[in-house]
Parts: C-alpha cells; structure tokens; sequence
C-alpha cells in the first residue's frame, strides 16, 4: 500500500507524507531584534531518511535567517512581502511597529551576537538530521550502483509545433531496487546520435534486434548488448569529434578573414598619412529610408554612402546620389 498523508498544523499546510519513513520535526525559538522585542520562529526538520530539508517559518510564513541583509546592513530576519498577511498577523504580537506596515518584505534587524547565539542554538538540532540523511544517501546510491547495468535503445521522432527531433541514444540503466517500482532506471547517456545525419548506419541501427523492457519515464525500449552499445558509442565520439573540427575549421578561417579586414583596414589609415589624400574604406548602396535623414534628397531616393579614412587618422563620410 502506498500512503500518502498531507499535514496541517494550525491552519498551516506542511507537507505530505510519502510513506512511513518520513519524519517532521519541529522546534520553536526566541529571536531578539535590533529593538530590544522578542518572537517566536519555528525550525522544521524534514527527513525522508535518505532526504533532509531545514525550513524556517515565522507563523505560519516561510521565513530566512540571514548573516548578512544589505538593506539591513546587519544579520536579519527576512520574511518576502507574499507572505505579508500571514507574517504581519503574527509579527504586530510581538513588534508594536508591524502594526501600522504596509504590504512590503520584512526586514527585521538582529546583532551579529544574537544571529550566532541563534545558529549555536539551531545547529544541534538540525545537523544530526542532516547527518543522518548524508549517511542515509551515501549508502542507498552504493546500493543502486551496485545494481546490475542494462544497455537499451532509445528511438522517437518528436514532433513539434516548429521543430522536429530525430532523438537517437543508448542509455545505460540499472536494474531496480527491491522497494522501488520493478522498472529499469536510466544512469546515463552512453551514446549520444540526436538529430545527426547517421547515413551508412542507419539501416543498421533500425535493424538492431533485442527484448523490451519498461524504462521508467521512457515506456517498453530494446535492450541491447553492451557490446553493440560500446560500438555506438565509439560512432557518436566520432561524429562529436567531427563536429568540434568543423567547428574550430570554421573559426579559425572567421578569425583569418577578421585579421586580414583589419590589416587592410590598417593599412589605408597609413596610405591616407602617406599621401595625405582620403582613402574609401567602404561603399554601401542604399535607398528610401536606410539613407541617413541628413543625406536625404528630394529628387533622389538612392545612392552610396562612401566613408574615407583621412589623413590626420579620422574617419569621413560623404553620400553621392545616384541622380
């Protein structure tokens, strides 16, 4: 049987049980303010034995103990202003001045004394929850490493309203636990063939053969030997190194043409010096309204915009119209 519990406490939604491992504990302490006024927060403790989730709430408002608050400039208790019904319902107990705010966050300034008297106080509490829930996940994730691999075979063309994926992969998976959902899990992508153009291989890979299993998340998919998915994990290593020398092939000719512009670039600044004449860096033929407004002619609609390197190393623009 699988319980599922949701838990209130004083109007307060908590959290909901999964199964009978879980456990909440609470406890309240004392924060003193900046001011001098004294409230209650509670410290809530999640532990799903191998999970652990600290939460801080004042009331019934999810809260956060803060080292440092710039608005603050000091250690504070910091409420988000979501909160603001719940958290001023409980606050004005305590705080004469919540009484007359106004929906904003609420900032309220402790001592850096009383910020680490609180953590001295909350630590003993918390950590060997925390601990224990470390311990707890170490051991169960050498437990499912331990589980025997499997090697499947993931095929799907996904169909979007813009785009269309051919997603290709062999995952590795293990086999499951004896208290988890009796499907195969997946561990990782061994190899990756998504929307790669397989071409000598793709009859091959349709004609892969093997049992099916249910992969959790994934339905029935073939299972494959490792050998096969070592094979095809060499094949997608190859096309990714392919695809990073194109990429750098690409690059490397982007910043050669980029280099050459800028020596010639260079190069007519120094001409224009030498023989004190401009000298065209560029020529663009434009028309309606790409022409600058300054260069606008009644009677002509078109023509080029020429810029000039000068002599005194300055850059010159002149619009010649084509009638």
């Amino acid at each position: 049987m699988y319980l599922c519990i949701d838990i209130y406490k004083n109007g307060r939604y908590i959290c909901s049980i999964n199964d009978v491992k879980n456990k909440i504990m609470e406890k309240e302490f004392i924060v003193k303010t900046k001011s001098g006024f004294e409230f209650p927060i509670t410290v809530r403790v999640e532990n799903s034995g191998n999970y652990c989730h600290v939460r801080y709430f004042a009331g019934n408002s999810t809260m956060e103990l803060q080292e440092k608050n710039t608005a603050a400039n000091s250690p504070a208790v910091f409420i988000d202003s979501y909160y603001y019904k719940e958290a001023k319902a409980h606050l004005e107990q305590f705080i004469p001045a919540v009484k007359g705010m106004k929906k904003a966050n609420f900032i309220i300034a402790i001592t850096p004394d009383e910020y680490s008297r609180l953590i001295s106080e909350i630590l003993p509490f918390t950590m060997p929850h925390i601990e224990a829930a470390a311990k707890a996940k170490a051991e169960r994730e050498a437990l499912e490493a331990a589980q025997p691999r499997v090697y499947v075979r993931w095929d799907f063309l996904d169909c979007g309203d813009y785009s269309t994926n051919q997603e290709r992969a062999i995952l590795e998976c293990r086999e499951p636990l004896p208290d988890e959902p009796q499907t195969l899990k997946v561990v990782r992508t061994v190899a990756q063939l998504w929307n790669r153009r397989i071409g000598e291989y793709a009859e091959e890979w349709q004609a892969m053969q093997g049992a099916i299993r249910t992969v959790s998340n994934k339905g029935g998919l073939m299972v494959v030997s490792k050998e096969e998915a070592m094979k095809w994990k060499a094949r997608a290593e190859e096309a990714d190194r392919k695809d990073q020398e194109a990429k750098a092939e690409k690059e490397a000719a982007a910043k050669a043409l980029q280099e050459a512009a800028e020596k010639e670039y260079a190069a007519k600044f120094e001409e224009a010096k030498r023989t004190g004449n401009p000298v065209k860096l560029s020529s663009f033929f434009l028309s309606g309204s790409d022409i600058p407004r300054k260069y606008r002619d009644e009677d002509s609609d078109m023509g080029h915009l020429v810029t000039y390197a000068m002599p005194d190393g300055t850059t010159k623009e002149s619009f010649h119209h084509a009638y």
